[in-house]
């Protein structure tokens, strides 16, 4: 007859179920046992173990899902006598009333049910936590996520193939398949496709602090991020993580190919000096790819006009103002390689003269002849970009900037919602966490609408506070303490209440 074996560990009350069988014909009967995990609550069998997280089990049914405590009102900690553990809960609240909002909860939940627990909360930790996955376990249990996502397991093996599951090909064509018809941009004309950044993966050796690696890159993932033009919202991304920071247009086919099938429509791509070339301007000519590119100054096309045009380039009669700074700008018709295109030669000016000021002040202390100065100096806050299709400087010179900005906005090199180094055993774990990160990405830039018209409060201040909000977990409910003033005024934005 099976039952429930009770026993201290550490301190912990941990259970197992025990039973045993005589077999025909042996004399004594053999035993067994199953580990449940540590209780969590005896009365109601409820368990928490690394295999299955948080979960009921009772003799009579077997295995089950684990009932989610009730919120209770809030009340200050120093009133609660027989409270179980105390877990960070503002921050899970609000990304859970943020992700219903956006109506894609549903959608999220329905993803991967199998092991729609972990998903949920790696997604919730990509958002929450810049540290590197291995560190997963240990946010989860501090976390309101937990009980949330009970069955969620998040230890580095556990992760590792929960990325793989969503990196894989077929599921990562159903996912955008899906998610690209419940999201607007989906309808809209104007979307751009940017090359982003090279993503650096490392292949079967440890991550470190979360601030580089210990060892050689053995491979960086090119990366083409699809945003809707108007409101700079992430639709689509795609990558190649064999691409080894070799700039070529493979990838970008590739994406516009599995764009066309979304039914989404691009209306062209920004792409960095890194791709100027001729076998490049040849094949997005081609293609009939329409773009705009960075043009390195050292190349003689930017030189050769450069110096053509310099002066004109500095003229007061061609400047135009762009956030809060003034430029220079000539458009020239020319040929790329047999092509009609344009080229646009450009000055910062306040760059330009900062420069000017540090290269001459240097010059005279280090006594350099002003005779030598101008080789140094005629050049200096000049850049230049083509482009296939005809713009006027002043719009040319907007999106040029908007490039800069977009590739600031997902520089991966940055700490940004878990965009950097990380350890990869296969293409697919790199795919599923750069699907995450993409997730994370567009969940933040949407938090930031929300909370735009106020100065006060930015996505990530407004994360930080409700990280503050703690709850005190007992067997059938959880009370809230402490709320202030801020945490309200944050979750009024989203359009959500607190509990009272």
């Amino acid at each position: 007859m099976p039952f429930i074996f009770y026993y201290l560990k550490n301190k912990t009350q941990h259970a197992e179920v025990r039973s045993s069988k005589r077999a025909p014909g042996q004399r004594y009967p053999q035993s067994s046992s199953i580990y449940l995990g540590k209780v969590i609550d005896k009365e109601k069998g409820i368990f928490e173990s690394r295999k299955r997280g948080i979960f009921k089990y009772t003799l009579e049914g077997g295995f089950a899902k684990a009932d989610l405590p009730k919120l209770a009102k809030s009340a200050s900690f120093e009133n609660c006598k027989d409270g179980k553990e105390i877990l960070d809960f503002g921050a899970s609240f609000l990304l859970t009333a943020v992700l219903k909002k956006l109506r894609i909860w549903d959608f999220l939940r329905e993803t991967l049910p199998d092991d729609n627990d972990s998903l949920m909360a790696l997604l919730f930790y990509y958002i929450e936590s810049y540290a590197p996955n291995k560190d997963a376990f240990r946010w989860l249990r501090g976390s309101y996520s937990k009980l949330l996502f009970p069955r969620a397991l998040l230890r580095s093996r556990q992760i590792s193939e929960l990325l793989e599951k969503i990196g894989d090909e077929p599921f990562f064509d159903e996912f955008f398949s899906r998610y690209l018809k419940i999201t607007p941009p989906r309808e809209c004309d104007d979307a751009i496709i940017v090359d982003v950044a090279e993503a650096p993966y490392a292949a079967r050796f440890p991550f470190n602090d979360g601030s580089g690696h210990s060892e050689e890159i053995l491979g960086e993932a090119r990366q083409f991020l699809v945003i809707n033009e108007g409101l700079d919202e992430p639709i689509y991304f795609s990558f190649n993580a064999n691409a080894n920071a070799i700039a070529d247009i493979t990838t970008l086919k590739a994406a516009l190919m599995d764009l066309r099938n979304y039914g989404v429509s691009v209306k062209y791509a920004q792409l960095g000096a890194e791709y100027y070339s001729e076998d490049n301007i040849n094949d997005l000519y081609d293609h009939r790819i329409q773009f705009i590119m960075a043009v390195p100054v050292e190349r003689s096309l930017f030189a050769n006009y450069a110096e053509k045009y310099g002066k004109q380039v500095l003229s007061i009669s061609r400047s135009y103002h762009h956030r809060h700074r003034f430029f220079g700008v000539k458009r020239i018709i020319t040929s790329f390689n047999g092509h009609r295109g344009y080229l646009y030669i450009c000055v910062d000016h306040d760059d330009r003269y900062k420069q000017m000021f540090r290269y001459t002040d240097g010059a005279i202390s280090d006594k350099i002849p002003r005779q030598k100065w101008s080789a140094r100096t005629d050049m200096m806050g000049f850049f230049g970009f083509m482009s296939s299709i005809r713009l006027d400087p002043d719009e040319a010179l907007a999106l040029y900037f908007r490039y800069q900005n977009v590739e600031h906005l997902f520089d991966i090199s940055s700490r940004d919602v878990h965009l950097g180094p990380f350890e990869a055993h296969s293409e697919e774990e790199i795919r599923g966490h750069l699907l995450l990160s993409f997730l994370a990405k567009f969940i933040h830039i949407k938090m930031s609408y929300f909370y735009r018209l106020d100065s006060a409060i930015n996505a990530e201040s407004a994360l930080i506070e409700m990280r503050n909000l703690k709850c005190e977990v007992y067997s059938d409910h959880v009370v809230i303490a402490n709320i202030s003033k801020d945490m309200k005024d944050i979750c009024e934005i989203i359009g959500v209440a607190l509990p009272q």
